[in-house]
């Protein structure tokens, strides 16, 4: 079954580059391409999507207000932002509204394929600016509450994760995608992937942001 992506873009040539780079991919599926909040919001209530591409500068609202209307439409959609706005408030409101990645315009364009099929994963793609605002908010709340005396025994601590697992949530953090992690650090991208599946059985998560979250609360990061 095709996953169907729908994307939310007022540049033209943008829309239409994405677009392209859907419909080029085996097994994805362009559901709609719009340009205006009012057009997004009618396409969600006729299509069932898996992932929206989502601008956040639209020329008749707030693009950031599609994310709570599209997942209380659709709770099991995945939304990524791709926007020229980086600045931390956007950013954490994204976030905390239920995006699953952000990346900045001209950061992430080329590599769309390879940041979906991330997000599809189970990642949740970012530049690395971004990744940096997200990691500063989380420090604030880095400090674990006190135990009560009944938490389960098997909390992870940094001895659990490997040298290497380390490394690569470390870039992960940063916004590196999992074809820049082997690069770096000269392994596969099949090893990165097992690496990182091993991360999340580890950390008890199941996405980048999750990973991150716990990687910051255990002062990994």
């Amino acid at each position: 079954m095709d996953v169907k992506i729908g994307i939310v873009e007022d540049n033209p040539r943008t829309l239409t580059r994405f677009s392209k780079a859907i419909s080029e991919h085996t097994g994805w599926q362009c559901a709609f391409a719009c340009s205006r909040l009012a057009d997004a919001m009618q396409q969600i209530r006729e299509h069932a999507i898996d992932v929206l591409l989502l601008d956040l500068g639209l020329p008749d609202g707030a693009g950031i207000d599609l994310i709570p209307f599209t997942l209380q439409r659709q709770p099991a959609c995945q939304i990524l932002i791709i926007s020229v706005f980086g600045d931390e408030e956007n950013v954490i409101r994204c976030v905390e509204a239920g995006a699953s990645g952000y990346l900045l315009k001209g950061q992430g364009d080329d590599d769309l394929a390879e940041h979906l099929q991330d997000l599809l994963n189970g990642g949740s793609p970012m530049s690395p600016q971004i990744a940096r605002r997200v990691l500063k908010q989380l420090r604030q709340y880095a400090s674990p509450a006190p135990l009560s005396g009944n938490e389960p025994v098997s909390v992870p601590t940094p001895n659990d994760l490997t040298g290497k697992e380390l490394e690569i949530l470390k870039d992960l953090a940063i916004g590196h995608t999992y074809s820049e992690v082997a690069a770096n650090l000269h392994i596969s991208l099949n090893t990165v992937r097992h690496h990182v599946k091993s991360i999340y059985s580890k950390l008890y998560v199941n996405s980048r942001t999750q990973a991150i979250n716990t990687a910051a609360r255990l002062g990994l990061l």
